[in-house]
């Protein structure tokens, strides 16, 4: 896997982004419905807006912290470290998502104040909450980036250094080598390397930083690729419990 154009990078954040989204809508609708359910029993009319906004600020944080984390799965997954352009787009996902939760509750405030036919006070604090939260989560959310670079560069470095483990090679038969280019002529046997990964429940990401190497290692040790050497194929086949390196290699 070649270097990926930025737009490529955008597009595949964007797709994760968008499957944590609709899981956190689910859980803010379940939390909404219960929290102003438990409201309308006790007849406390003046507990709607502070529910309604304790309720948005968590969805404020969780999208951001969301949206982070499906730009480190992508920088990961393409063996990049992340840049300054995650976090510009993260500052202004963050200031779009942040008006459009202040929106949304006041909205929602008007539609109960129709219903009850009174009006909701203390909704003073609603912008001042939700700015709080939408700046706690966005320093998160960098943090969470400038990890992902932290760990890019100590992998890298890592890779590049050779390790010498005497008690690995007496533990483990499949002892590591130099991480060289693989010149072996058989093939890895990529169908029994990939159940193993999916029923041991890792990703590229994961599974990377269990082998202490990189996402594209990783990518290239389960398609078969050019980006891996004997010291990944052995510290996986060490990984999978394997007698012999040579378990991973088709006949």
């Amino acid at each position: 896997m070649g270097h990926p154009a930025r737009n490529e990078i955008e597009k595949h954040a964007k797709d994760e982004f968008a499957v944590a989204q609709e899981r956190i809508a689910i859980r803010y609708g379940e939390e909404k419905h219960r929290e102003l359910l438990q409201v309308s029993k006790r007849g406390n009319i003046g507990g709607y807006v502070p529910a309604l906004t304790e309720l948005a600020a968590k969805r404020v944080r969780r999208q951001l912290i969301a949206l982070a984390d499906a730009y480190v799965k992508t920088f990961n997954f393409f063996g990049v470290p992340s840049d300054v352009e995650a976090e510009r787009s993260l500052e202004s996902a963050g200031r779009q998502i942040a008006a459009g939760s202040i929106s949304a509750v006041r909205g929602e405030i008007e539609l109960i104040e129709k219903r009850l036919q009174r009006p909701l006070h203390n909704t003073g604090g609603l912008v001042r909450k939700i700015e709080q939260t939408r700046q706690s989560a966005m320093n998160a959310g960098k943090l969470l980036l400038k990890r992902q670079r932290i760990q890019f560069k100590k992998l890298a470095l890592e890779n590049v250094l050779p390790t010498h483990r005497v008690s690995d090679q007496k533990n483990h038969p499949a002892t590591e080598a130099a991480d060289v280019p693989n010149r072996a002529p058989r093939p890895l046997d990529t169908k029994r390397i990939n159940l193993w990964i999916g029923e041991n429940g890792y990703t590229n990401a994961t599974l990377a930083i269990a082998l202490k190497t990189t996402a594209k290692t990783v990518s290239s040790l389960r398609n078969n690729g050019r980006f891996h050497g004997s010291k990944a194929t052995n510290k996986l086949a060490n990984l999978m419990g394997c007698e012999y390196v040579s378990e991973l290699y088709l006949e």
